[in-house]
């Protein structure tokens, strides 16, 4: 076991806040991002010939709620969107 003699003073309580400069400005320097520059692409490319389209499994025991439902489901999507959904 420790001592009295052996006593060791805790140390003072240290600064959590970082000192600033006052002379400097406080604003961190920040450097301008840049947006990714890519080139156009034609109307030829942008076209694509194949149509696509996917199948979404539904499971048993949403068949029926979704059947309820199809028409808020398909007005906005068609109307907003602007794609082509069918119900099978």
């Amino acid at each position: 076991m420790s001592t009295a003699d052996e006593f060791i003073e805790p140390r003072s309580n240290r600064k959590r806040k970082r000192e600033t400069n006052e002379g400097e400005n406080p604003s961190m320097d920040t450097e301008q991002t840049r947006t990714a520059q890519f080139p156009q692409i034609n109307a030829a490319e942008l076209k694509d010939d194949t149509d696509s389209f996917r199948k979404v499994p539904i499971p048993a025991h949403r068949y029926t709620p979704l059947k309820d439902q199809w028409m808020k489901l398909y007005s906005p999507i068609v109307e907003y969107l602007h794609l082509q959904i069918r119900f099978n």
